[in-house]
């Protein structure tokens, strides 16, 4: 049986940090204000900045550039476009989810 502090710590976690978990066991979550945790089930974890558009309310916006590295241990895998366009995609149904709006830009 869990304690009443871990079901506590899970009960704020889900509601402060929010984890959308897709169809194929991969997940997304907040990292701070300017950043998603992007992780898949095979263990590949990936930062992505996202920006707050100021004069847009709940509104982010995503450069491609920044969907492009994974984190260690898999950090020199390369990240293709196609895998760009999957992850890209994701960012895009977990804001709506979240109630944000995305704009994404291909140049900086």
């Amino acid at each position: 049986m869990k304690s009443f502090s871990e079901t506590l710590s899970r009960l704020f976690k889900g509601i402060f940090n929010p984890r959308f978990s897709f169809e194929d066991g991969s997940w997304m979550e907040f990292a701070g204000r300017e950043g998603l945790l992007y992780g898949e089930p095979d263990g590949h974890l990936m930062f992505i900045t996202i920006y707050a558009e100021i004069e847009k309310r709940r509104c982010k916006r995503l450069y491609w550039k920044d969907i492009r590295k994974w984190r260690p241990p898999h950090e020199l895998e390369p990240v293709d476009n196609d895998k760009q366009e999957e992850i890209g995609r994701r960012i895009g149904r977990f804001l709506q989810r979240m109630n944000y709006r995305l704009e994404i830009s291909r140049d900086p």
